[in-house]
């Protein structure tokens, strides 16, 4: 019995493979316009997953200017496996945390065009 146990350990240690793919933010909700530096504002971002399995892998950041953050969202989805071919419903939390006042435009990728919103930063 003792030999056989690490093996089965081994067997069902196996790390699980992912692929990740770009999703297109449907739907951003910020709780208000204006925030103070320094502070953390959480906007919820909802998503689709093409199938049952795909979850949230990351966000993407890249400031075109000082101002202006485009955000991108990744899905991730299992190389092996089955899984139920039904569009998914995924929400995650970006949090922003301004470095200095002034006013920031959230470019949220929509697969296409984006979804802007505009926040002060007093």
């Amino acid at each position: 019995m003792l030999l056989v146990l690490p093996l089965v350990y081994a067997c069902n240690n196996k790390k699980e493979e992912f692929d990740e793919k770009l999703a297109g933010i449907q739907f951003v909700r910020i709780p208000f316009s204006e925030i103070r530096n320094g502070e953390t504002m959480s906007i919820k971002a909802v998503m689709a997953a093409s199938n049952e399995c795909g979850e949230f892998n990351r966000f993407e950041e890249k400031w075109v200017d000082e101002n202006t953050l485009e955000i991108k969202a990744y899905i991730r989805y299992p190389k092996e496996g089955v899984c139920a071919q039904v569009i998914k419903t995924v929400e995650k939390i970006y949090d922003f945390t301004p470095k200095k006042a002034g006013t920031y435009i959230l470019k949220f990728y929509a697969g296409g065009p984006y979804i802007s919103k505009r926040i002060t930063v007093r």
